[in-house]
């Protein structure tokens, strides 16, 4: 085998492992996130930190938004990165009523 297929072969290997590691850990994710729900929303920011953004729904709740981004690179030099957004939404400003979570990079904290 030559080099440059030697190394394609190490980056979709790479790309592959990172995949399946981001499955497996969804479901963690998605338990921590459920561990939230009725909590209030001070213990959230303690923990988490301030959100990156916060906007008002139509039904008058505040939703606080988390954003992570995280790049790799290959061995043969190609950059990508994953992405994921997760939400929460106070009830009254208080209380976490539900969450939600977007992107390719979601996997547990």
């Amino acid at each position: 085998m030559n080099i440059k297929l030697q190394k394609a072969c190490i980056s979709i290997f790479a790309m592959l492992l990172l995949s399946v590691q981001g499955c497996a850990t969804t479901e963690k994710l998605e338990l921590a996130l459920g561990s939230w729900v009725g909590a209030d929303a001070d213990a959230l920011i303690t923990s988490w930190g301030y959100p990156d953004s916060t906007l008002k729904a139509p039904n008058g709740n505040v939703i606080y938004i988390y954003k992570q981004s995280q790049q790799y690179q290959s061995t043969t030099g190609y950059l990508w990165s994953v992405d994921c957004d997760i939400t929460f939404e106070l009830l009254d400003e208080r209380k976490i009523l539900n969450w939600r979570h977007r992107g390719d990079g979601c996997t547990s904290r």
